[in-house]
């Protein structure tokens, strides 16, 4: 092989005085190692000329590879060969990905003078042919100006992938900005994300005051789609992009629903402090109460890097202005705490909203709430519901040592007529956990209130109380057979959550969790309610082991994590590990030897099959990880492992083999042989563990 490399590099510099060994070269593009097609591919395109009747010859062998090692040889002659143009064209239809590939690749090369016949292609019947086409065009920079009327047009073609390679290739290809721009406006409103994507990209490459005055007018009026795909642009943009920062306020403030992880979001937040100082401006404007919610979402975008502009607002500007700093802040990370101050004496303000956002913002950033129990506990009493119902949802997030003080306040709310209020404190007594037991009577009653949503979380607070769940069984149960997804899910995690006396859920979990009709999500959390609550019934570990043979991927893998701590029948539940170590899904097969290392040196009838797993090289570290963690006793096994090619794994048995002592007599043989080896390390071990094997021997004598 490295004779044949060396004699294609040699002819190669020859150049086109090594034509006599075309031949060769071209029987070469059919090897099976790719490295001697590559090279003879290389040596094919630089001898040139006298190479270009044979590639073009092979670019119709009935050989995909050859073709593509054909057409890649053709991208390295120059000049560019007419001869095998069209043939190059053609095959830009090619059914292999990597001949087509490798023919657009060696057009685009070629420049200029072939930029006309691409513009023809443009207009082909195959599809895969254009695609080609405005590929190879856009490798071509400024060498595609000839094509650019054809590019336009396929600006329009009904195919989605010509149109994103059309947009590329028209951006490179030397067109004025007044009329390019324009063009590439066009496509950010293109139905198909991968164009979009595309005239991003292009727009990016132009002059930001070309563009900044298109992407404007594409705000005025344009859909989600369009206001997502300017504002990508302006993101690359950056700084230059700052006079679209008002039309992106706007779209952000007409949008409903906004994540932080849109192009628009993203953008707002790159403006940070400009964009947080447009939003106060506007939220005093006539319109700010109206727009106070999407303007705190906005400002929330930019507080991580805002947090100064954030402060003052929050110190001296108007009413609206300093609610949404108060707000904003609670989301601005690390930058958010050094407002810290300013947030604390907001507490202080007559306005109870601003007192409200300024508590859930303080708790937002872990501030120790010591700092401001007596204003939160005042904030409860006050007569409007949201303020406090922020109050109540901040309580949650108190320190320990007040939770005296928080939990009759948090109880007493759940009676509330306001369902934020009752929202809220369940929600604080799940975060509270078992210091707030005295709640429990209060949540028990709150299973059966008219909000479901109350309903989901008093169940999770019970859940979190932990203890004896005796008393509330035939309440929870009751859940599960209720409409709500949300309610449900949230009875048997509750169910879970208990340390005993819920012996009388197992019968309804176990058909919930073999149950095929029962949501995914739901059956999961079952599985795990019963590994904790009925880890000794037999019962379970047979449904666990029946799902981790038959059933959706992700159903198995929970039954064999399940099976770890639910296996009264400890023999069953290893095999049947044993037997998914050897299944043929990766997640499924991986769940399970991780359930077995769990196990550890009960799991020693699960040693062989995980043994199995060291012969692949993408399943032995897993299986070595687990083998460790088994520490297995089968002395057969362990003299096999000796022979392994792995010398962590030999290192592994003669460890083993050491611990078992005069139990591993008949391995003996096997250890002396593993000391030959140049590893001092593993010598060392091999050694250790004959002598204590010895010793072992000795004692028993």
């Amino acid at each position: 092989q490295q004779v044949l490399f060396q004699v294609a590099q040699a002819l190669a510099g020859i150049g086109p005085a090594a034509a006599p060994a075309v031949a060769g070269l071209v029987n070469n593009l059919k090897s099976r190692d790719r490295q001697v097609s590559y090279r003879s591919a290389y040596a094919l395109g630089r001898i040139g000329t006298p190479a270009v009747p044979a590639l073009v010859e092979v670019l119709g062998s009935s050989s995909s590879q050859a073709r593509a090692a054909a057409a890649r040889a053709l991208s390295w002659v120059r000049p560019a060969p007419a001869d095998a143009v069209e043939k190059l064209v053609e095959v830009l239809g090619d059914d292999d990905n990597a001949v087509r590939r490798n023919a657009g690749e060696a057009l685009g090369s070629y420049g200029a003078p072939v930029a006309p016949r691409l513009a023809e292609a443009l207009r082909s019947e195959n599809v895969l042919v254009r695609r080609g086409a405005s590929r190879a065009l856009s490798l071509m920079g400024p060498g595609a100006k000839s094509a650019v009327a054809a590019l336009a047009a396929a600006l329009a073609d009904k195919d989605p992938g010509v149109r994103a390679g059309a947009v590329s290739a028209i951006s490179k290809a030397g067109m004025g900005a007044g009329k390019l721009v324009p063009l590439l406006m066009g496509r950010l409103e293109d139905s198909e994300v991968s164009v979009r994507s595309a005239a991003v990209q292009a727009l990016s490459r132009q002059k930001p005051s070309d563009v900044t005055r298109e992407l404007a007018k594409l705000l005025e009026g344009g859909g989600e789609a369009t206001v997502q795909a300017v504002a990508l642009v302006a993101e690359r943009l950056g700084s230059r992009a700052r006079a679209v920062l008002p039309g992106l306020l706007d779209a952000a403030v007409s949008i409903e629903e906004l994540s932080a992880a849109t192009p628009l979001a993203r953008a707002l937040a790159a403006f940070a402090e400009e964009t947080a100082a447009l939003a106060l401006k506007r939220l005093t404007g006539p319109q700010g109460a109206e727009e106070f919610p999407r303007l705190r979402r906005v400002l929330g975008f930019t507080a991580p890097s805002s947090a100064g502009v954030l402060r003052k607002a929050l110190a001296s500007g108007p009413t609206l202005a300093r609610l949404g700093a108060a707000v904003a802040l609670g989301e601005g990370g690390e930058a958010g705490r050094v407002a810290t101050p300013e947030l604390l004496e907001a507490l202080k303000d007559k306005d109870p909203r601003l007192r409200a956002a300024a508590i859930g913002s303080l708790a937002a950033l872990g501030i120790p709430a010591k700092n401001y129990t007596d204003s939160l506990l005042a904030l409860v009493e006050v007569p409007d519901e949201k303020d406090r119902a922020a109050a109540v949802s901040a309580a949650g997030k108190m320190d320990k040592d007040q939770l005296a003080r928080l939990v009759p306040v948090l109880k007493k709310s759940l009676s509330d007529s306001s369902v934020e209020i009752r929202r809220a404190a369940a929600s604080s007594l799940a975060e509270v956990g078992a210091a707030a037991a005295e709640a429990r009577p209060g949540l028990q009653a709150a299973l059966k209130d008219a909000d479901p949503l109350v309903r989901a979380l008093a169940a999770r607070a019970l859940g979190a109380l932990g203890g004896s769940g005796r008393e509330l069984v035939d309440d929870l149960l009751a859940l599960l057979g209720q409409k709500d997804p949300a309610v449900r899910l949230a009875a048997v995690e509750a169910l879970g959550g208990f340390s005993g006396g819920v012996e009388d859920s197992m019968g309804p979990l176990l058909a919930l969790a073999v149950s095929g009709d029962e949501p995914e999500n739901l059956r999961l959390a079952t599985i795990e309610a019963l590994s904790r609550t009925a880890p000794k019934a037999r019962a379970v570990q047979d449904a666990l082991v029946s799902m981790l043979k038959k059933a959706p991927v992700k159903i198995r893998m929970a039954s064999a994590r399940a099976l770890v701590s639910c296996r009264p029948d400890p023999g069953g539940a290893v095999a049947a590990l044993a037997a998914a170590v050897r299944d043929d899904n990766p997640d499924v097969r991986r769940a399970a030897v991780e359930s077995v290392g769990e196990i550890g040196p009960a799991a020693q009838g699960a040693a062989e099959a995980v043994f199995g797993l060291l012969g692949n090289e993408y399943t032995r570290a897993m299986g070595f990880a687990a083998l460790k963690k088994i520490q297995p006793r089968d002395v057969s096994l362990l003299r096999r492992a000796l022979g392994h090619e792995d010398r962590y794994v030999r290192g592994f048995a003669c460890d083993c083999l050491g611990k078992l002592g005069k139990d591993a007599r008949d391995a003996l043989a096997d250890l002396r042989k593993a000391t030959r080896t140049r590893s001092r390390t593993l010598r060392d071990i091999a050694t250790k563990a004959i002598r204590k094997i010895e010793e072992d021997i000795a004692r028993g004598q």
